[in-house]
C-alpha cells in the first residue's frame, strides 16, 4: 500500500554486499610523475586522488603515498614499440587489474590463468599508462590536423626510427630538389677562362671570369633519424 516501507529481503542484502565490495575496488587512478627511470622503464608517482578503504567503522577515504618503481606500459604490438621521454609533472593512468601482473605478464603461465595473487586490485601492483593531455596541458594548435595524423615534437626534440642510437638523418625532398637545381644551373652556366694568360703579382690575369660556382648545402633533416 501507499506509504508502506518494504522489508529488506535476501536480494537486498546481497546487493548491499556487492555495493560494499565495489566501493573499495579500484581499477584506475590518475597519478603525477615524480621521477622517470628510462633504463628501468619505471616511474615513481603520487596518486592525485584519495582511495576508499574499508575499516571497522565503515568505508573511509585514505591518501596514498608515493608509489615507486611502477612499470611503464608502452604502446606495443608485433614486436614494435613506441616510447618517448616522460617528464616530472606528467600525468599517467595507473591500471589495477583483477589479477596480478606477474600472473599474466611474465609469459610463463598457461592461459587462461586463475587469479590467486593477494595483490590484485592493489596500487602496489599497478602499471602506468603514459601519454594523455589534460585541460591544464592542452594540445598546441600545430599538433592537430583536420585530415592527417600528426606526430608533434617540441622544438629541439629528435625522432629516431629503428632504435635509440639511429644517426642517419633523412634527406628532405625540398632541399634535395634545391640542390639539384643549383647543380644544374652551375653546370649550364659554367664557362672556362679564355684569352692571354699572364702572371702579375702572383695572380693569373687576362682570362675571363668563370661562370657560377656551386657550393654544396646540407639536405639532411635535423629532426628525423633512422638506423638504415
Amino acid at each position: 500500500m501507499a506509504g508502506e516501507t518494504a522489508t529488506p529481503g535476501p536480494v537486498d542484502g546481497m546487493l548491499g554486499m556487492v555495493r560494499s565490495e565495489t566501493d573499495v575496488v579500484r581499477v584506475a587512478l590518475t597519478a603525477r610523475v615524480d621521477r622517470y627511470d628510462r633504463a628501468a622503464g619505471t616511474v615513481d608517482v603520487t596518486p592525485c586522488t584519495q582511495v576508499q578503504q574499508r575499516t571497522r567503522e565503515g568505508v573511509v577515504w585514505r591518501t596514498l603515498g608515493q608509489l615507486r618503481g611502477v612499470r611503464v606500459a608502452w604502446p606495443a604490438g608485433g614486436g614494435a614499440v613506441l616510447t618517448f621521454p616522460i617528464a616530472v609533472g606528467d600525468l599517467v593512468t595507473l591500471i589495477l587489474r583483477d589479477t596480478s601482473h606477474a600472473e599474466v605478464d611474465a609469459g610463463t603461465q598457461t592461459y587462461p590463468t586463475t587469479p590467486a595473487s593477494r595483490v590484485r586490485w592493489s596500487p602496489s601492483d599497478a602499471v602506468a599508462l603514459p601519454g594523455y593531455t589534460t585541460d591544464r596541458s592542452p594540445l598546441p594548435s600545430s599538433a592537430t590536423s583536420a585530415s592527417d595524423p600528426v606526430l608533434y615534437l617540441p622544438n629541439g626534440v629528435e625522432f629516431r626510427i629503428g632504435n635509440a642510437t639511429a644517426i642517419e638523418a633523412l634527406a628532405l625532398a625540398r632541399r634535395v630538389k634545391e640542390e639539384l637545381d643549383a647543380i644544374s644551373a652551375a653546370y649550364s652556366l659554367h664557362t672556362h677562362g679564355s684569352g692571354t694568360l699572364a702572371i702579375s703579382g702572383g695572380s693569373i690575369v687576362g682570362a675571363t671570369a668563370p661562370g657560377p660556382q656551386y657550393t654544396p648545402a646540407s639536405v639532411a633533416s635535423t629532426r628525423v633519424f633512422t638506423d638504415g
